[in-house]
């Protein structure tokens, strides 16, 4: 026996190499296995080192020993099994990688319904995996993420179509509460209220118009303070000296401004100011306006000062005269500006000037009944808040990513936060959907099925208010009332359920803990209540945070979107499921709800849902009229528009936005029409609900909308008679892998690019395609298949199973490219032109690219464990053709020389080693193909092959 020398650059760091040294000294005979790599012999002549273990030789020697156990195949094969509650009236079941819409979803497999169990490939890595059951013509019947354990996926636990099966809730009668208003009657709407019948069958009441006596009859001191350069406001040490006052300077030059508080219990239209002045120029002007800069008022103080004589310096008192809608922006700010120039503002007064007229109006409560749900019966408001109906939440357990969210309400989403800055124009959602999803009809749900039962996702919410959002019903011929005004005195006075009393979505979010790994509800984000600043008094908007509150939520959307998080670390939203209830004509009695009312679940056929808003319906309803404000007509929309144009709640064509200001909106001119706060659409045939939470339109320069619909987002359970337009326009991505070969080209730099192709497929369907990606060697190269190749719709198998293209002769690889192409060219190995060409292939129904077949294989030619697939390389001079294969699962000792990963993989260009750019490839540590290293961006190939799934008529 002779010594055994190592080569210094190859250390043992492996137990099996370690077992295979301590037994090498006893073989008798030549032992070809892993210790090849390093052991002349135990003979005294050296044995040449056989070629198909070579390549092994120099991988292990380059980068040491890798990852023996496991086989290069990112891909795994997953067993799935579907609760047959789902299949009732199911045609087809659908398997994505993630909700539909998502830039990163494909496809992965497509079955018939009867197929209660099946299988398809799909990356090892993946937790998740989104499936759609449709029914007939495409209907969605169940959508949601499943989870996968150990290569197994059942469908459907605890989830069923309209939610998990909950105790009816119990009704609470919350007309009486004081939060409810009124709305105005005016011209518009007098001869309709003033022929309405109430719900209790009686003529409503009308309050007539009174006068009121101005609450202020003398002028009352306004406090003048002094506003600072930097922005701020000292109310404590700014006050102005009101004998020596202040110069404002001059109109465009450091201007020192300065502000005075105003009362807000003013009562009148009309509104005198009256300035205590001392002109320093010729040309004195002076401006009002509220402390967001909005000018409200100008006058000409030249010309005033011309025409009483007043000479420069002279100290004198002038009056301006407030009007109209100028008085609304006084009344609704806490301080407003004074700017100008050429003077000095020692004093300033006010006071009413005309008493205010009061219109009539209408109390809400007159008109319908409100109900809240509650879990326990009820008797005492204080019963009806601790027992509110929430959402049911565990039934959406595992939920979806803020990245499946990003086509809908990200910065590239059809529906995207705030106003569209297009540059040439500002655009709001409801203007630029109005034609295709034509809101001013209205939204309502028609019942297709006999006892259906719906419910509501509440999947997503960007609310500024405490809202509270409800629903009513009625019947198909209440719908079908011809006279307009007479079908209104039926809907308008139909009972509303509050579903939602607190419309938060804040106990959604579900954040992954990166230390163990596991999905948990993040309670730091949870609002179940009242989540107001310490006086309790500010409500919404209004919470010193900066609107955190309310925009963490699109906040998560926008940072998914920008590509911040991992891609395992998304932050996950969960459904919140409200099952709507029915009360039929038996439960009611004088128009109003039994004590004992017991609802079901089901709807009868023909049915008509439609819903409302609230806007800071919990905050005032829990105040109980004390919020300092009423629930008027500007409170509450219907999802039927011509219901808001009856109660007041209307808004005028022809309105527009400001840049950078989306609540901020100049109120149209044209004709006034009812508020559309509600948009439907189909969201990969699923039917989404959008809705705006606030105001239709500016009213007194606050409670400006922008419009985006997406404050509150649903998806709408049930059997429904009309279809909705599709949004989601994006074509879905066929399930793709990439398999990247090395040649033995002789120079062994392992960069992988030699011979890349892409292979599709989609479990259940019979057929595969095979695409060359590049070819960045320079020797003769095939492609060999164990399926046979499918030409003008034969199945056709060439000599020694390769495939060969349209229009090329043997198939030589680079010839993909054009049949023009000699071997020598490299092809997208330095810079991406475009892919080769596809070859569509046969295979059967259990086709997988996790298992292996030996069909053209020679003895040692060792298995395929990639779909079948084989690259020959012909090298000069040598009789025998090196047949590369994927790696032996039976003998783990062998080098990668094809490796199969996901179709986002990006490849090395020429003569780049692989470990350089991706340095977990040597081990093949979890989702390498994902994490590159800093700075190689430009070493690797861009590509954009992304095939499009088109049906196939081969299942």
């Amino acid at each position: 026996m002779q010594n055994l020398n190592i080569s210094s650059d190859f250390q043992p760091k492996n137990q099996h190499i370690t077992f295979m040294l301590n037994h090498i000294r006893k073989c008798t005979v030549p032992a070809l296995t892993f210790a090849s790599l390093f052991i002349c012999s135990c003979q005294p002549d050296t044995i040449e080192i056989p070629k198909e273990e070579l390549y092994t030789r120099n991988f292990v020697k380059q980068f040491g020993v890798f990852n023996t156990e496991q086989d290069w195949n990112s891909a795994g094969r997953i067993k799935a099994e579907v609760d047959p509650s789902l299949l009732s009236g199911a045609e087809r079941i659908n398997v994505y990688t993630d909700w539909p819409g998502n830039k990163s979803c494909r496809i992965v497999a497509t079955y018939p319904a009867s197929e209660q169990t099946f299988e398809f490939d799909y990356p090892k890595e993946n937790e998740l995996a989104y499936v759609i059951i449709t029914g007939h013509n495409g209907k969605t019947i169940h959508a949601s993420y499943s989870r996968i354990t150990d290569n197994r996926m059942f469908v459907g636990d605890r989830t069923s179509r309209a939610g998990i099966k909950a105790p009816l809730p119990y009704p609470f009668d919350l007309t009486e509460n004081k939060a409810l208003g009124s709305l105005p009657v005016t011209s518009a709407n007098e001869a309709f209220w003033r022929n309405f019948t109430g719900k209790d069958g009686n003529p409503i009441n009308i309050t007539d118009p009174v006068t009121t006596p101005p609450t202020h009859t003398e002028y009352a001191e306004i406090t003048l303070y002094q506003w600072g350069g930097d922005n701020t406001f000292n109310d404590k040490n700014n006050i102005v000296d009101k004998t020596e006052g202040k110069d404002l300077g001059e109109w465009n030059e450091g201007l020192v401004t300065k502000q005075y508080s105003f009362p807000n219990d003013i009562t009148s239209n009309v509104v005198n100011i009256k300035f205590t002045l001392t002109l320093t120029g010729d040309e004195p002007t002076i401006k009002i306006g509220k402390k967001e800069w909005n000018d409200i008022a100008l006058d000409g103080l030249a010309d005033y000062c011309k025409t009483n004589g007043i000479q420069i310096n002279d100290k004198f008192q002038y009056v301006m005269n407030v009007t109209g809608s100028n008085v609304d922006y006084l009344k609704n700010s806490d301080f407003v500006r004074i700017q100008g120039k050429h003077l000095i503002v020692h004093s300033a007064e006010f006071k009413e000037d005309t008493p205010q007229q009061s219109a009539s109006t209408v109390n809400l409560s007159d008109i319908f009944d409100l109900y809240g749900l509650t879990t326990t019966p009820q008797s005492t408001f204080d019963g009806f808040k601790n027992y509110y109906l929430g959402p049911n939440n565990t039934y959406d357990e595992i939920g979806f990513s803020c990245g499946d969210l990003a086509p809908i309400v990200g910065k590239g989403g059809v529906f995207s936060e705030e106003i569209n800055d297009k540059g040439d124009r500002i655009t709001c959602n409801l203007e630029e959907f109005y034609e295709k999803l034509r809101p001013q009809d209205g939204v309502d749900y028609i019942i297709s099925e006999d006892n259906s039962e719906v419910s509501i996702d509440y999947f997503f919410g960007c609310a500024s208010t405490f809202n509270s959002f409800g629903y009513f019903y009625y019947t198909d011929e209440d719908a079908n009332i011809a006279d307009e005004s007479e079908r209104m005195k039926v809907l308008l006075k139909r009972p509303m359920f509050l579903l939602m009393y607190n419309a938060c979505p804040g106990a959604n979010i579900l954040l992954k803990e990166q230390e163990d790994g596991e999905w948990k509800f993040d309670s730091g984000l949870n609002y179940p209540g009242i989540n107001i600043v310490p006086d309790g008094e500010n409500e919404g908007k209004d919470q010193g945070d900066e609107w955190e509150h309310c925009m963490r939520f699109s906040k998560f959307v926008e940072d998914a979107e920008a590509g911040k998080y991992d891609e395992q670390y998304i932050p996950r939203m969960r459904s919140a499921n409200y099952r709507l209830v029915y009360y039929d004509d038996t439960q009611f009695e004088g128009g109003k709800l039994k004590n004992n009312a017991v609802g079901k679940y089901g709807f009868p056929k023909g049915t008509h849902i439609a819903f409302f808003v609230i806007q800071g319906g919990q905050y005032a309803l829990d105040k109980n009229g004390d919020a300092g404000f009423k629930l008027g007509h500007r409170h509450i929309a219907f999802s039927r528009p011509v219901m808001n144009r009856y109660i007041g709640n209307t808004i005028k064509d022809g309105h527009t936005h400001s840049a950078g200001k989306p609540s901020v909106m100049n109120t149209g001119t044209g004709q006034s029409f009812g508020w559309t706060a509600f948009v439907t659409y189909a969201w990969n045939g699923q039917i989404i609900m959008g809705v705006e939470d606030y105001f239709a339109e500016t009213e007194n320069g606050i409670n400006g909308s922008d419009h985006d619909m997406n404050d509150m987002l649903f998806r709408v359970n049930g059997e429904f008679e009309r279809t909705r337009d599709e949004l989601n326009e994006d074509p879905v991505k066929k399930q793709s892998w990439v398999i990247a070969c090395e040649d033995l080209g002789g120079t062994y730099d392992y960069d992988f690019n030699d011979v890349v192709f892409g292979v599709s497929h989609v479990a259940g369907e019979t057929t595969a395609t095979v695409t060359a990606l590049a070819s960045g060697g320079t020797l003769p190269v095939y492609l060999q298949s164990d399926y046979p190749q499918i030409v003008d719709n034969a199945e056709v198998t060439h000599a020694n199973g390769i495939l060969i293209p349209t229009g090329s002769a043997d198939g030589e690889f680079h010839s993909w490219w054009g049949a023009n192409r000699p071997n020598s060219t490299i092809i997208n190995a330095s810079r991406w032109e475009s892919e080769g060409a596809t070859v569509e292939i046969k295979v059967p129904e259990d086709f997988s690219l996790t298992t292996h077949s030996d069909t053209h294989a020679k003895p040692g030619d060792g298995e395929s464990s990639m779909g079948g697939f084989r690259v020959i390389v012909k090298k000069p001079g040598e009789e025998d053709n090196t047949i590369i294969t994927a790696p032996n699962k039976d003998n783990s000792y062998t080098a990668p020389q094809m490796f199969l990963v996901p179709n986002t993989w990006l490849w090395p260009v020429e003569s780049q080693p692989i470990n350089e750019v991706y340095s977990g490839f040597i081990n093949w540590t979890s989702r390498w193909w994902t994490n590159m290293e800093s700075g190689m961006s430009g070493r690797v190939i861009h590509h954009y092959w992304e095939p499009v799934y088109k049906e196939s008529k081969n299942r």
